[in-house]
């Protein structure tokens, strides 16, 4: 397997981005989760192309690989739906790094909201806008309210859970079953 170094279970991503689960309980190392397997080895790389006359998979740091069988599983990377400037206010949720940054934003969020006592900018703190409507992010959307009931009633600030709003988007006019159109509270 030529791979990452850790399989990484995405549908929880969600829950390592607000904090609910550590970076370490959703992605396993590969070698461990495959140590039994004495047919499988684990390589760190990066496919850059596959020759199929040759039976072989050429890296980027230039190594050719044969094999016998071929699994390509090419993995998912955001999309930004043209408009990658986007991209630096609303990071993607697909790996840990992208789940990292985005615990920074909400705890950042939150304790900015605590130091600043004009109600106009708080309340610019306290909205969340989160681009997704499907399973992922209504988990999120959720997550933050949970964490505005529950792991910041003991600050300072005065602030309520009806201070904090979440606007949840999405491309189609379909929506997620329960939400109010564009919005949940």
């Amino acid at each position: 397997m030529i791979a990452e170094t850790y399989h990484l279970f995405q549908p929880l991503l969600y829950q390592a981005a607000t904090g609910s689960l550590s970076p370490g309980e959703i992605a396993a190392p590969l070698r461990g989760v495959l140590s039994r397997q004495k047919n499988a080895r684990v390589w760190l790389g990066t496919v850059e192309d596959i020759d199929p006359d040759s039976k072989r998979v050429f890296l980027a740091d230039g190594a050719a690989v044969p094999y016998d069988s071929l699994i390509v599983a090419a993995g998912s990377q955001t999309s930004y739906f043209g408009h990658n400037e986007w991209q630096e206010w609303a990071p993607g949720l697909k790996s840990i790094e992208e789940a990292t940054t985005i615990r920074h934003k909400i705890l950042y969020a939150f304790e900015a909201a605590e130091r600043v006592s004009d109600p106009k900018q708080r309340r610019a703190w306290l909205t969340f806008a989160i681009v997704g409507a499907g399973p992922t992010g209504v988990e999120l959307s959720g997550a933050v309210a949970e964490i505005a009931r529950q792991t910041l009633k003991t600050t300072s600030v005065p602030y309520t859970p009806r201070k904090r709003r979440s606007s949840v988007a999405r491309s189609r006019p379909a929506r997620a079953r329960g939400l109010k159109h564009h919005q949940t509270r």
